[in-house]
């Protein structure tokens, strides 16, 4: 708690004031980890909010980290001089304990509809004329006018829910969605993912890890079945508020039922840098992968690197709600280890894709908001056949119920 005090990093009363209003919704929600990271903040920006000490005391013996919640208990007695009936709360909570809790009755579910339109939904060449790499030197070809880019509307509805594993510290969580396209309907989408997640701590550590499967379908055909495991670690020492940082990795498994030659492993690491306010935060990442295919696989292994950037920023209130502003962009490189068809196209492929996003969240009421989205794709690529370019926008509503487990 010194080191929160030391930093330079100061928050208004309106920016502690929000920020604090966003601490006690995450507790309300049972959202534990987001409420511990934003009382944090609080504290390292208004040292003197003695609602956050408190607060974050009692979060930490809920979590069973009685050391913790103690030292803030005497924290509190020592700077704030509580009056009597606070004092007697802490009191009262030192003589029960602070045991680990197991999983909270609950459940979180939400759903989302959206309207919205693509100007590449086959993700079509962005050139019919393309130049090849052969044996004998640059070929070029003319493509058919059926690989260049379809645009049309579609309509998606998207449903999850979570909910906790009965007398385990377990939660369980299923997710859907589907896109129909209003002419293109040998691209219409559909996935179902199903899962378990865990929170853990050690050490001072902090983080969760979780298992899932998916699937899928592509016109109506399963195209992609996958086995996934992901694990978020948070560790003890951090840089000065408002800084943090985190580490996080993951181990898929891709199944194609009709390709099986593009079967593969892909294991990724990422580092997370992110700089958060009462206002705004912004998040940094970079990335290492590798995807490891069968042999008969075009192009062989591949490793990649990754970028990205997310920006997001609340921008006032609209029916008492907080309107949001949120920008990313995305990059990320695949390079193949061998010739992608040796004979034919005597290079190795080279794949950079660049992902910019923009929206609007524009809240009714607690629990539901209109979002309006704008998406560009913009996929280079050393082999012309495999360049495009998709530019989609679309309108959502977005519901939830429940309470988080």
């Amino acid at each position: 708690m010194a080191q929160a005090q030391a930093q330079a990093w100061v928050l208004s009363a309106e920016e502690a004031e929000q920020l604090y209003l966003r601490a006690l919704q995450a507790m309300a929600e049972n959202d534990l980890p987001t409420a511990q990271d934003l009382l944090q903040r609080l504290m390292a920006g208004r040292p003197d909010h003695a609602g956050a000490w408190l607060d974050l005391a009692v979060l930490y013996c809920h979590l069973g980290d009685g050391r913790r919640a103690n030292a803030l208990w005497d924290e509190v007695e020592a700077r704030f001089a509580p009056p009597r009936p606070i004092r007697e709360l802490i009191s009262l909570q030192r003589a029960q304990g602070c045991a680990p809790p197991v999983a909270q009755p609950g459940w979180l579910a939400q759903l989302q509809g959206a309207r919205g339109h693509s100007s590449n939904v086959n993700q079509g060449v962005r050139d019919l004329h393309v130049g090849l790499n052969g044996p004998a030197g640059p070929v070029l070809l003319q493509l058919l006018p059926q690989y260049a880019p379809r645009g049309d509307g579609f309509t998606q509805l998207s449903a999850s829910v979570r909910a906790p594993v009965a007398d385990t510290k377990l939660e369980y969580f299923a997710q859907w969605q589907g896109r129909w396209h209003d002419a293109q309907h040998s691209f219409d989408v559909q996935d179902v993912a199903l899962g378990l997640t865990r929170h853990w701590s050690l050490a001072g550590w902090q983080g969760r890890w979780q298992l899932g499967w998916g699937t899928t379908t592509l016109g109506g055909a399963v195209y992609q079945r996958y086995w996934q495991g992901q694990a978020w670690a948070t560790p003890p020492w951090q840089p000065p508020a408002p800084w943090r940082w985190n580490l996080s990795g993951g181990l898929t498994r891709l199944n194609y039922p009709a390709l099986p030659g593009f079967d593969a492993r892909q294991w990724d690491a990422r580092l997370h840098l992110e700089h958060a306010s009462a206002l705004q935060r912004l998040e940094a990442y970079a990335s290492a992968a590798q995807d490891l295919g069968r042999a008969q696989r075009p192009g062989g292994d591949r490793d990649g690197w990754g970028l990205g950037l997310d920006w997001q920023r609340q921008l006032g209130t609209a029916w008492g709600q907080l309107v949001v502003a949120r920008a990313g962009l995305d990059w990320m490189q695949w390079r193949s280890r061998a010739p992608y068809a040796p004979g034919f196209i005597d290079v190795r492929r080279v794949q950079r894709t660049w992902t910019g996003t923009a929206a609007l969240v524009l809240p009714v009421q607690d629990d539901a908001a209109w979002v309006l989205e704008l998406r560009q794709v913009r996929n280079d690529e050393n082999i012309g056949l495999f360049a495009y370019d998709v530019r989609t926008l679309q309108i959502s509503y977005q519901k939830r119920w429940g309470k988080r487990p």
